[in-house]
């Protein structure tokens, strides 16, 4: 049985979906964690399954597609991210809601318990606004009527993550699956008033195959989604 082949970026081979068999996921960073684990389960179901999965943000993955990428599902954080996407694609297809929240790192000079202690002292990231958090984060800062400044703009969430962790940001906005597995003595993580919150979705790409619309069942009826902290759609 094939293991689950998480990739930086798609090798492009020419033409679109899948290739002898081979079934290609593209997947929004911040939900590369849950897919491994639902298509491991879906390949002990299906033992002869080839799934290659790539991982990346949600506008990389898009223009990858209308490029020319063989991509077979495509996994957003957000419907939007599938607007600006050219090629033929079914109806998105709601999979958890995610909430925007704010990663703390141990070290912040002033404390910071809550958003609103942010100042300009701290080195602050977030995400591009071109991507789903960083259009999160612009709807939080619109709705909580925020003037916080992002100091630094990152490409995907786990990017924003990372820098927090590491110590080289004092706090960073990130979604709130980002931010369950991390050592407590490290970080904290403080949810943001207005909540705000943005639905992953999944669309196939062109006219799914018998396999590849098989496949596209089992992530949408997976109940791994809940179990790495999304909301129901």
């Amino acid at each position: 049985m094939s293991r689950l082949a998480i990739v930086a970026a798609l090798i492009f081979l020419g033409g679109c979906g899948s290739t002898e068999d081979q079934i290609r996921v593209s997947v929004a960073s911040s939900l590369g964690e849950v897919l491994e684990v639902i298509v491991d389960d879906y390949q002990r179901e299906y033992p002869d399954a080839r799934v290659e999965v790539n991982v990346a943000g949600s506008a990389t993955l898009v223009r990858q597609v209308d490029e020319g990428a063989p991509v077979d599902l495509l996994i957003t954080a957000d419907a939007a991210a599938l607007d600006s996407l050219s090629a033929d694609s079914s109806s998105p297809t709601e999979l958890g809601t995610n909430e925007l929240v704010l990663l703390v790192h141990r070290d912040a000079d002033p404390p910071i318990t809550t958003a609103e202690d942010l100042t300009d002292d701290h080195l602050i990231v977030g995400c591009d606004r071109v991507v789903p958090c960083g259009r999160l984060l612009d709807r939080w800062r619109t709705e909580s009527g925020s003037d916080v400044e992002i100091d630094s703009v990152e490409s995907n969430v786990r990017q924003v993550r990372a820098r927090v962790v590491d110590g080289e940001a004092d706090a960073g906005f990130v979604y709130r699956t980002d931010v369950l597995d991390l050592d407590a003595t490290e970080t904290s993580w403080i949810p943001v008033e207005p909540s705000v919150e943005a639905a992953a979705v999944l669309a196939s790409i062109g006219d799914p195959p018998a396999e590849v619309a098989r496949l596209r069942d089992f992530v949408v009826e997976s109940a791994r989604f809940g179990e790495f902290g999304f909301g129901e759609p």
